[in-house]
């Protein structure tokens, strides 16, 4: 475990899956934080692997990874 907290690259794969991960539930109408269903999980996770953002082991795809760096852009521009 402190091998993985201490890679900075697996932390940065972490908020680029959270990223993803966040926009999906987006797409799916689930912005509501008390939602912590199973089935909502999910329902964004089948709708990241329709739209090409994860694999079939769940783990981002490069046009995941792309899509990350584009959603941390625009956060960064927001703020």
């Amino acid at each position: 475990m402190f091998e993985l907290a201490g890679d900075h690259q697996s932390l940065s794969d972490l908020t680029d899956f959270e990223l993803v991960l966040s926009h999906c539930f987006e797409k799916i109408g689930a912005v509501n934080p008390k939602w912590q269903h199973s089935e909502v999980f999910k329902a964004a996770l089948q709708y990241g692997r329709q739209s090409g953002y994860f694999n079939s082991q769940n783990l981002l795809t490069t046009f995941g990874q792309e899509f990350a760096k584009i959603k941390l852009f625009d956060l960064a521009e927001a703020a």
